[in-house]
């Protein structure tokens, strides 16, 4: 399925270096690698967190812009982070188990 023209966006291209940059970040705190800090006082991870921040709530704006009002945004925001919270257990269960 193709998205439409309204919902092409480069967002996910963001969301996709972003997501590596903390991966890198990661890395280099595992392996104690000495990596470059792009920012004075932050790290490369750090920035690409506050690119997800930035992301999502501008998407969350447009959402509520988009919305009939509070309670057909509250629905269709529940409706998107409730089933995702309900399996969390599911996948979370097998390492929580003591033994």
């Amino acid at each position: 399925m193709q998205p439409s023209a309204d919902h092409r966006n480069n967002f996910n291209l963001l969301r996709l270096l972003a997501a590596l940059a903390v991966l890198w970040n990661h890395g280099g705190f595992l392996y104690r690698l000495d990596l470059p800090v792009p920012f004075a006082g932050h790290s490369l991870g750090a920035v690409a967190v506050y690119v997800f921040f930035f992301i999502s709530g501008y998407l969350i704006a447009q959402s509520w812009a988009r919305s009939d009002g509070w309670l057909d945004y509250s629905v269709k925001r529940a409706g998107r982070i409730f089933p995702g919270w309900w399996w969390r257990p599911c996948f979370q269960w097998p390492w929580s188990v003591r033994r």
